[in-house]
């Protein structure tokens, strides 16, 4: 069962969750303000805010799309 995916504190498995992201099937994919990318441990992980918070998810979990808002 997919649970979601954890935003963390600091770019390391090791650091509190600050919120879970899951996607319902059939509904519109939660979108993630990009802030960055960064490499640590053995992962690259983006900086991104949700919901207001600011924290960081790995990359091999999410699926990277940008958009223009121009």
């Amino acid at each position: 069962e997919f649970k979601g995916v954890n935003i963390r504190k600091e770019p390391t498995t090791k650091s509190a969750v600050i919120a879970t992201v899951r996607n319902t099937q059939g509904e519109l994919p939660v979108v993630m303000k990009c802030l960055g990318l960064i490499r640590k441990e053995m992962y690259y992980w983006y900086k991104v805010e949700v919901n207001g918070k600011v924290g960081f998810v790995r990359e091999d979990l999410v699926m990277w799309d940008a958009i223009d808002t121009y």
